[in-house]
């Protein structure tokens, strides 16, 4: 169920041997490149020009009356309210370069270790449980259960 809108003033465009996957929105006017890879849930506002061979990540969004570059990375869940030049990898709302990303991560994470109440490797219900070793991996869980929160698993690797 994927939708793609039909142009008003120029044409909606899709380059060859892209993949588009399922619950796609693509507004009117949207040129995309050849070689595209986008995945479930994204969101393209009208009139936005995305170049050839870029990946958009799940339940990303981005803004009308845009210019995304070519050979570009859109993390998943990153809001791009900005033009993107070629080459980047961007993370985040509103996105932003994934290394500054990451910093702020981090930064985050350690004002969260401060305001950790668990104790050794045991979980406490409704706390978060952050476990960082030397920054290099950053692990989160969360046992939090209830109508408003979800289980929270992040992991990745970031280099220092």
């Amino acid at each position: 169920n994927t939708t793609i809108d039909r142009a008003v003033f120029d044409s909606t465009v899709i380059g060859e041997f892209s993949n588009i996957d399922n619950l796609v929105q693509i507004a009117h006017n949207v040129v995309i490149g050849d070689f595209a890879v986008i995945a479930s849930q994204v969101g393209i506002a009208g009139s936005t020009q995305i170049g050839k061979n870029i990946k958009i990540g799940g339940q990303a969004g981005i803004s009308g009356h845009l210019v995304i570059g070519d050979n570009v990375t859109i993390a998943a869940k990153s809001g791009v309210t900005k033009n993107i030049p070629d080459n980047n990898v961007v993370a985040g709302f509103p996105a932003k370069d994934i290394n500054l990303w990451k910093k702020e991560v981090i930064k985050n994470i350690k004002e969260l270790k401060k305001l950790h109440l668990g104790c050794g490797n045991r979980y406490l219900p409704g706390y978060i449980h952050i476990d960082i070793d030397n920054y290099e991996h950053i692990d989160i869980n969360s046992s939090i259960k209830s109508s408003q929160f979800s289980l929270i698993r992040v992991s990745f690797a970031i280099k220092t």
